[in-house]
């Protein structure tokens, strides 16, 4: 949560593994209100904003 509040200019950056994790989180949360029958249209715009996200991880930033 730290990560989110601290993103700057709204962009979060998210290692690989961060974001397989919030892949597999929204689509557990997702088959859950499925299953519930209830509405996932928020669910469902949140995971393909974050499947069609084009960063992933932070630049590189060079000691100098």
């Amino acid at each position: 949560m730290n990560k989110t509040l601290a993103a700057p200019k709204r962009k979060l950056y998210l290692s690989d593994e961060e974001h397989q994790y919030a892949t597999l989180s929204l689509n557990g949360m997702r088959n859950a209100y499925l299953a519930a029958d209830r509405s996932c249209g928020g669910i469902d715009r949140l995971l393909i904003k974050l499947i069609r996200a084009k960063y992933r991880r932070v630049p590189e930033r060079y000691k100098v």
